[in-house]
């Protein structure tokens, strides 16, 4: 059994998810806290399994996303099970140190 091949099988050549880097935007949205609140403040749920704001070991890499939404699907055995759909992954990569006195357009 695979969660991959089941999502592949249901939704097919279907996008699983899509990312959008808050870093590379041009407004206040640029900090992923700032676009986390205007996602939610839009009617939209984060996943918060575990933390909703995910931290790489490093610190340099923030991450969230939607929450997928979910369909029945009935198998060809006959067993109907709730499938994920496409989500949204956000991310905000922080400078590394060693490039942290460069101008922001560098």
């Amino acid at each position: 059994e695979s969660e991959y091949a089941a999502w592949t099988l249901v939704n097919g050549y279907a996008l699983n998810h899509v990312t959008i880097s808050a870093h590379q935007l041009t407004s206040h949205l640029r900090n992923i806290s700032s676009l986390n609140q205007f996602i939610e403040d839009n009617g939209f749920k984060l996943n918060s399994q575990g933390v909703t704001l995910k931290v790489s070991p490093d610190g340099l890499l923030l991450q969230s996303s939607t929450v997928a939404d979910s369909f029945s699907y009935q198998f060809s055995d006959g067993i109907s099970k709730s499938v994920p759909c496409s989500y949204i992954e956000f991310d905000q990569r922080l400078v590394l140190p060693q490039f942290k006195n460069l101008p922001d357009e560098e």
